[in-house]
């Protein structure tokens, strides 16, 4: 095995000079140990070297015990200092953060209803655009063309809306929580009911709404509860 060098932290307040002698020492006595114990005298030694170790271990823990349990008192006063001072923002994010996310819910909303109608008027638009183009037609006697006209399914461009809330400098936009219902049982393919409900869990948050399970529903938790 290589040997790696230990880097000693030393602490001004615990003289630990004598400790470290001993560990260097008890280290060169366990080299002197034969790679293959020939004889009950090298297992003696061998012996001697562990017990050796062990009681220079026991005496590590006792000589850092007192400091390791004031340094530890005074994690845990400043951990429980910082608890007390979050508690306030903890308790105003409580109240604020169901706010905006119904606030975001409603905007979304709006925006979907907003897009859908835009859509309808854009489809509306290309029906009413063939069919005075067909008229045009028919009425120069192309009646075959003006037919096919209107045979044509109607594709009107696609609707894009901006963000539905505004964009604010330090406040992070929630991403996706995808989670899933099972509508339907009778859908869901026998391979996926052989896995547990964390893997079926780990496929929807892997794939968001292009999940393809048969059965299932998906969903974004920020948005609703399911």
């Amino acid at each position: 095995m290589k040997d790696e060098a230990v880097e000693l932290i030393r602490i001004p307040e615990i003289d630990t000079g004598d400790l470290e002698w001993a560990g260097l020492d008890i280290v060169t006595k366990a080299n002197r140990i034969p790679v293959v114990i020939p004889d009950d005298e090298a297992y003696e030694l061998c012996a001697g070297v562990i017990i050796e170790a062990k009681e220079i271990q026991k005496k590590v823990a006792e000589r850092l015990k007192d400091e390791k349990q004031s340094r530890f008192d005074a994690h845990r006063m400043v951990c429980n200092l910082e608890t007390a001072l979050c508690a306030f923002p903890v308790k105003a994010l409580q109240i604020a953060e169901p706010k905006r996310s119904a606030y975001e819910r409603e905007q979304r909303r709006k925006q979907l209803e907003r897009q859908a109608e835009l859509q309808r008027q854009a489809v509306k638009q290309e029906e009413d655009r063939r069919i005075a183009e067909a008229e045009y037609f028919d009425a120069m006697g192309e009646t075959e063309h003006a037919e096919k006209i209107l045979e044509q399914p109607v594709e009107p461009p696609p609707v894009v809306l901006g963000p539905a809330v505004p964009k604010i400098k330090g406040l992070r936009a929630k991403p996706p929580n995808w989670g899933y219902r099972v509508v339907d049982a009778s859908l869901v393919p026998d391979a996926y009911w052989m896995l547990d409900e964390v893997k079926i869990g780990r496929i929807v948050r892997a794939t968001g709404m292009g999940c393809e399970i048969p059965g299932i529903r998906v969903y974004d938790k920020n948005d609703s509860a399911g």
